[in-house]
């Protein structure tokens, strides 16, 4: 379920998100709760919890394009950031 996540995402985004493998990705035992709004009705199991990195990926302005398309502002204010 996990690869099949990882490269739908990899195709929506244009991103080599594919490479985020077992080799790649830790699921923690412990974590600590979102705090907030949410925190009071967000039930929390760290059993889906990943966390991944890709060291070798090279970060470029083109790799942000898709995720700036799904914000409601679109790119107005997260270029600015």
């Amino acid at each position: 379920m996990w690869a099949e996540l990882v490269n739908a995402l990899s195709g929506l985004f244009c991103a080599s998100l594919n490479f985020m493998d077992t080799k790649t990705t830790v699921m923690p035992r412990w974590s600590f709760r979102p705090s907030g709004i949410a925190a009071e009705y967000y039930s929390f199991d760290s059993r889906f919890m990943r966390f991944a990195a890709l060291p070798r990926e090279i970060v470029c302005t083109e790799n942000l394009t898709p995720w700036e398309k799904l914000l409601p502002c679109e790119s107005q204010v997260a270029t600015n950031i």
